[in-house]
């Protein structure tokens, strides 16, 4: 049994999108969000701190994006996403896994809440990290070239989510490469699926899409994985 634990509107939205382009069976749990002060925390969640994602696997407890992500892909490592061990861009899809979750995203949330302000020092590493990854993408249209990972939907939905911050007019004309390909990423489908995801009244509902049911079930390393049947938390 997999099951993604999920609050709305949280970064967890990128677990589902990874999860339809892995084109897996999962169960769907919602949870809500622990407030700002450390309370309603929702005793269904199984995070250490309540937060959102968490993956329970048969038993076993995985949290946290970057290793969520590398788990499943791991586990289905025949999906177009996935970059299995000995595939050459093995290498690259590691670094810039973990360039995301250990440098991208806490400068993000650094820009958003203006520490950078006060630090010159981060200030000048949080400009050479979008220049960096501004670089990459301007040679190909994915951080691994032509080819669409699962490190791609974790640097876009983040930019996604912290759109407020990449709009053209506030991240200037140096930006404009990054704003297009969040705009381009955005229209991927599994993309406007998981953006439902978020603001959808969904909670009460079975999913019983046939155009997902019917997709082909990526064999993972146990083919027990895909005998689970997807549906969405009561």
């Amino acid at each position: 049994m997999l099951t993604l634990f999920h609050a709305p509107s949280s970064s967890s939205r990128r677990m589902v999108w990874l999860l339809e382009e892995l084109q897996v069976e999962y169960r769907l749990e919602v949870v809500t969000f622990p407030r700002s002060d450390g309370s309603n925390i929702d005793p269904k969640n199984p995070h250490p701190h309540g937060y959102t994602p968490a993956v329970m696997h048969d038993g076993v407890l995985v949290t946290e994006s970057g290793a969520i992500t590398l788990y499943l892909t791991d586990l289905f490592p025949l999906s177009s996403i996935s970059i299995p061990i000995a595939d050459p861009l093995r290498a690259s899809y590691v670094t810039w896994l973990f360039y995301q979750v250990g440098l991208v995203e806490p400068l993000i949330y650094m820009k958003g809440t203006k520490v950078l302000e006060r630090d010159a020092a981060m200030s000048r590493l949080y400009e050479a990290m979008m220049c960096h990854v501004e670089n990459a993408l301007a040679r190909t249209p994915y951080l691994l070239g032509e080819r669409f990972t699962a490190v791609d939907i974790l640097y876009m939905s983040l930019f996604q989510h912290a759109r407020e911050l990449f709009s053209a007019k506030a991240i200037g004309s140096t930006r404009t490469l990054l704003v297009g390909s969040i705009g381009r990423l955005a229209k991927e489908p599994f993309s406007r699926e998981a953006d439902t995801f978020r603001d959808a009244a969904y909670v009460t509902t079975i999913r019983a899409d046939a155009t997902l049911t019917n997709r082909r079930c990526c064999a993972p390393i146990s083919p027990s994985r895909c005998d689970v049947t997807r549906a969405v938390a009561k």
